[in-house]
Parts: C-alpha cells; structure tokens; sequence
C-alpha cells in the first residue's frame, strides 16, 4: 500500500461521504490492514 493512494482514497471519500462515518471507518480498516502486513512480515 502507498501512503499517497492511501490519503487519495480518504480525500475522495470525504468528498463523496460527507457527515458520515466512512471516512474513519476507511482510516481504521487501512490502520488494520497495515498492522498485520507488518506482523505477516516479521514472522
């Protein structure tokens, strides 16, 4: 994952889902997702 299409992926959503939880929920999935790439790593 890139940090740059990460951001751009957040951006467009707040554009597209205003006054929703979306955009934190995409925050939070992309926050997991990162985690277990780096634990798949080390093992």
């Amino acid at each position: 994952m890139r940090v740059a299409k990460v951001r751009e992926a957040i951006f467009d959503l707040n554009k597209i889902a205003k006054e929703t939880i979306w955009p934190l929920e995409l925050m939070v999935f992309f926050a997991e997702t990162a985690v277990q790439s780096i634990h798949e790593d080390k093992c």
